[in-house]
């Protein structure tokens, strides 16, 4: 027997339009951790041609590798008047970055009060159950608000580090 889901009623133009406003949401946070991952390869790569070294993790497939890479190096100090700042912007943004996953691996359900999302964890041997998180309409225009700012401090700071770079490279050529 073939299972055929029960009609669902039509819905109204305001809740398709909040529909639409979620996933929009969502995509503009997908979008901030995106750039602010290739503002941080964009800095390594810029590094990497003056001769600094990275280390192995520099060239991980996860971003958390290349951010920690990053944060190491400039942890050292010593490279521009940037170094200490930039590492506290870092800092900051590894405490946003770990929310990345419920935005792109967490499936979301959009309610009238805002969007839950639920997220398969797991510990290597098995799956412990999905995790849930809620945003109400209010949390989710202050989480988009904070990504953006981090993501906008951070990418100066990474842009200091990067014209620091192309300078050296400009003179040792």
């Amino acid at each position: 027997m073939i299972h055929c889901p029960a009609p669902q009623t039509p819905k109204t133009a305001y809740q398709a339009d909040w529909q639409a406003t979620a996933m929009a949401w969502r995509g503009a946070c997908l979008d901030l951790y995106s750039r602010t991952e290739a503002a941080l390869d964009d800095c390594i790569a810029e590094l990497e041609c003056l001769g600094c070294a990275l280390g192995r993790d520099s060239h991980h497939p996860g971003a958390k590798a290349r951010h920690r890479a990053l944060a190491l190096f400039l942890g050292k100090g010593g490279f521009t008047c940037h170094d200490a700042a930039t590492a506290r912007k870092l800092a900051d943004w590894a405490e946003l970055a770990e929310e990345r996953a419920w935005f792109a691996h967490g499936t979301m359900k959009v309610t009238g009060q805002g969007v839950v999302f639920m997220l398969s964890t797991h510990d290597g041997s098995r799956r412990l159950g999905p995790e849930t998180r809620a945003f109400s309409r209010i949390e989710m225009v202050a989480w988009l608000r904070r990504i953006a700012s981090a993501k906008t401090e951070l990418a100066s700071q990474l842009g200091q580090i990067r014209a620091e770079a192309k300078r050296r490279g400009k003179r040792a050529a």
